[in-house]
């Protein structure tokens, strides 16, 4: 049905003339049938909408690579240390529902970067035959980088920046047409940085028929992380707009019928054309969020060795 009108178009068909400046400008990434699909009728015997005519084949490509280093020194018989190195790359491409989370957009692709690094020493010292204390530290990061992976100014390019926020990131806008999904992924980018400090001791008694161990441990984690919810955009195209106006729940009669509830009623791919969306979100930036906290611990445990 026509917005305008309220009334049928002519063979079920919108003009050209009709379409929205905006979608005649993002219709092209809308992928084309490339399977014949199902025919499908309903019970009047009505054209529906083919089905199982589409198929896609998102692709996922993640290449993890580790380096790791470590040295040993023993200064003495008393004293010994060791150090130790690990860096970590983890890049992961994705494509779709294979992404981490872009919303299974046919268009969308993403890459990950979640890497981390780590150092960590000790030291051990023998402060007697039966009195032994090691000292351990150490760093690690945990950084994680989800980004578009397509940075392009679509909203510029679609005519879509004026109703985005100023500091907006690029990428493709998120569009929902029924149950297409078009975009760049509604929390992205998202940044994460996660460094974990830890430093611990323990002492190591031997008294008689007891072994007596006692320490303490500290970590203290620092968490910033920088998300950007919809500051994309997302428009949703629900086919509310084109539906029967007369029936108030938003169900048209079939063709041939004369159950009013018997059709949903209007197309989220009409709406679109029209450029008429059901909903609008223009999110932006969140503000880095930084976090701390700490833990604390101690400990004491006794092996007693009993003999007869």
């Amino acid at each position: 049905f026509d917005p305008l009108s309220q009334n049928p178009f002519p063979d079920n068909t919108i003009p050209q003339s009709r379409w929205n400046s905006v979608s005649t400008k993002v219709l092209p990434y809308l992928p084309a049938p490339n399977l014949a699909g199902l025919t499908n009728k309903n019970a009047a015997g009505f054209a529906l909408d083919p089905s199982q005519n589409f198929y896609y084949n998102p692709f996922r490509d993640q290449n993890i690579n580790q380096y790791t280093g470590r040295v040993d020194y023993a200064q003495s018989e008393k004293n010994s240390f060791f150090g130790r190195y690990t860096y970590s790359s983890n890049l992961l491409i994705g494509e779709g529902p294979l992404a981490t989370n872009v919303q299974s957009a046919v268009n969308g692709v993403e890459d990950a970067h979640i890497g981390g690094q780590n150092v960590s020493g000790a030291w051990t010292r023998n402060i007697s035959p039966r009195t032994l204390n090691e000292l351990r530290g150490g760093v690690s990061t945990d950084p994680q980088n989800y980004a578009h992976g397509d940075p392009t100014d679509y909203a510029s390019q679609f005519g879509l920046k004026q109703f985005l926020e100023p500091n907006a990131s690029t990428g493709f806008p998120h569009f929902t047409i029924s149950g297409i999904n078009l975009g760049s992924g509604e929390y992205r980018p998202l940044k994460v940085g996660e460094k974990n400090f830890q430093v611990s001791d323990t002492m190591t008694l031997i008294r008689g028929s007891h072994n007596l161990r006692l320490g303490g441990d500290v970590r203290r984690t620092l968490l910033n992380t920088t998300n950007n919810q919809l500051s994309t955009g997302r428009f949703a195209f629900t086919g509310v707009q084109t539906r029967d106006r007369a029936h108030p729940a938003g169900t048209t009669t079939c063709p041939g019928g004369t159950n009013s509830s018997a059709c949903g009623a209007g197309d989220g791919m009409a709406d679109f054309l029209l450029g008429y969306p059901s909903q609008v979100a223009d999110g932006t930036p969140i503000p880095p969020v930084t976090k701390y906290f700490s833990n604390w611990a101690g400990f004491v445990n006794d092996t007693w060795n009993v003999t007869k």
